[in-house]
């Protein structure tokens, strides 16, 4: 027996829905299936934001080769502005003003 058949006897989803339907009905964590949460809250977007936008301009500053990190982190940044409603022309500002 899978742990989606487990999961399916104790909470009676379908498994005949659609995978993308069922995704968004569970989540697995540790190999346990839970219910979904809302999502994230929005001081929690904007912190991680603030926190990754810091960790950018130290990425700038250091001598290291490390620009595959860099574009991860501005395409991290610039999802979580939108997120957050921010204007493209602000978050990019934001990047690269100095906060340090």
């Amino acid at each position: 027996m899978s742990i989606f058949d487990e999961f399916e006897n104790k909470k009676k989803i379908n498994m005949q829905d659609d995978p993308v339907e069922l995704l968004k009905k569970v989540r697995v964590r540790d190999g346990n299936l839970i219910t979904r949460r809302s999502g994230r809250h929005t001081q929690e977007i904007l912190a991680r934001y603030h926190q990754s936008i810091v960790q950018y301009q130290e990425y700038m500053r250091s001598h290291d080769d490390n620009r595959e990190q860099r574009v991860m982190l501005y395409a991290e940044i610039k999802a979580l502005g939108w997120v957050l409603g921010k204007p493209e022309p602000e978050i990019i500002k934001e990047i690269n003003t100095a906060k340090v």
